[in-house]
C-alpha cells in the first residue's frame, strides 16, 4: 500500500499547503472538483486563485502493507514537513494544524503503536522511497547549511544591492520572521519563487 506527503504551492504568493493521502488519484480529483478540500484557509485560496494557480509536488512516498502503520508513518512525516515549511503560519501557508492527524482525525495512541509493532514482527515491509528520504534530507540540509551565509538584499527592479546582511537568519529576523526557508527558496528560485518580502536576494559570495 502506498501513501504520500504532498505539497501545493500558490504561484502568486508562494504560500504552501502540506497534506497526506493513501489515495493520490482520489485526492487529486477532489482538488479539481468544486467540493470543499481540507481546511478553510486552503479552500478560500483555492476559490480565490483557482485550482490551476497551485504547483503540486510529492514530498515523500511510503509503502507498508498495514494501513494503520502506513498512516502512523505519514502522520509523523506530515508533522515534520508542516514544521519545516512553517505552513501553519498564515504568512507562509494554509495548514490549520501541526499535522499528524488522519482518518477520523485522531492521532494513533502509543498503545496502538505497540500493538501494531508486535503484529508486524517478522514481516517484511517496504521502507520509505529513496526520493522521499532525499526530499527530507535536502530540505533539512538546505536550510541548516544556508542560515549563516551572507546575503545581499537587491532592488527588485534594478537589482542594485540595497544592503548586505551578515546571515540569512539576521535578514529574516529583521523582517519579523523566525524561519529562513522562504528567503532561501527565493535565492534558489525554488517553486518559481523570486522574491522575499518584496525584494530580490542573492548569496553574497555569488554577487559580482
Amino acid at each position: 500500500m502506498r501513501g504520500i506527503i504532498y505539497k501545493y504551492t500558490n504561484k502568486y504568493n508562494n504560500k504552501v499547503y502540506i497534506g497526506q493521502t493513501i489515495n493520490e488519484e482520489k485526492r487529486r480529483e477532489r482538488w479539481n472538483s468544486t467540493s470543499p478540500y481540507a481546511g478553510k484557509y486552503i479552500n478560500r485560496a483555492r476559490t480565490k486563485y483557482g485550482v490551476n494557480a497551485f504547483y503540486y509536488e510529492i514530498l515523500a512516498e511510503v509503502y507498508n502493507d498495514n494501513r494503520r502503520i502506513l498512516r502512523e508513518i505519514l502522520n509523523e512525516l506530515e508533522i515534520k514537513f508542516i514544521a519545516l515549511y512553517n505552513s501553519k503560519n498564515p504568512n507562509f501557508g494554509y495548514n490549520l494544524t501541526d499535522g499528524g492527524k488522519s482518518g477520523n482525525g485522531q492521532v494513533i495512541s502509543n498503545e496502538t503503536r505497540k500493538k501494531q509493532s508486535i503484529s508486524q514482527k517478522g514481516k517484511k515491509k517496504k521502507p520509505m522511497s529513496f526520493q522521499g528520504r532525499l526530499n527530507i534530507s535536502k530540505a533539512h540540509i538546505g536550510i541548516e547549511s544556508c542560515r549563516k551565509k551572507k546575503v545581499c538584499q537587491l532592488d527588485p527592479n534594478t537589482f542594485e544591492v540595497i544592503k548586505i546582511w551578515n546571515s540569512i537568519t539576521e535578514a529574516v529576523h529583521s523582517f519579523g520572521d523566525k524561519r529562513c526557508g522562504n528567503l532561501i527558496y527565493a535565492i534558489q528560485g525554488r517553486n518559481g519563487r523570486k522574491f522575499y518580502r518584496g525584494f530580490r536576494w542573492k548569496y553574497y559570495e555569488t554577487t559580482s
